[in-house]
């Protein structure tokens, strides 16, 4: 009888967790897409090398995984805040360009209506268009 009732408790148990791993792949990122970074930049506290990436956000409130093409995760940058995207620019990383290196700031994701500020201008850094230059890395955002 005990050996009865441990055996239905172990296919119970094996039950609920292949359901709970099939739950979990088929959950559905908030948004995914790809870039390609012609340079080096800081993301957060990450330090990303020029190449290929990919970013997965699950959702808002959690922070961005950023992986390399490979598929290791080399960041979790979480956005500061968030703002409507900026229509009349594409789906892609703003960064700043400084005299000693690139921060990416913002992530437009226009198709979801949604902007994602990592690190925020400084009213110095707006003011000051000389000493900052702002470029765009477009990001392929992947249709669901």
């Amino acid at each position: 009888m005990m050996k009865k009732a441990i055996l239905v408790l172990t296919r119970l148990g094996m039950a609920v967790a292949i359901c709970a791993t099939a739950v979990a792949a088929n959950a559905q990122s908030l948004v995914k897409g790809s870039f390609t970074l012609p340079y080096e930049v800081h993301w957060g506290k990450a330090i990303l090398a020029p190449g290929h990436y990919t970013i997965a956000i699950e959702r808002a409130d959690r922070p961005a995984a950023v992986s390399t093409s490979t598929g290791r995760i080399v960041a979790y940058v979480m956005a500061r805040s968030f703002d409507d995207a900026r229509k009349d620019q594409p789906s892609a990383l703003v960064i700043t360009k400084s005299e000693s290196q690139r921060v990416v700031r913002l992530f437009n994701w226009r198709e979801g209506n949604r902007c994602f500020i990592y690190r925020p201008l400084t009213e110095a850094e707006q003011q000051s268009a000389d000493a900052t230059t702002l470029e765009t890395v477009a990001i392929r955002v992947a249709q669901r």
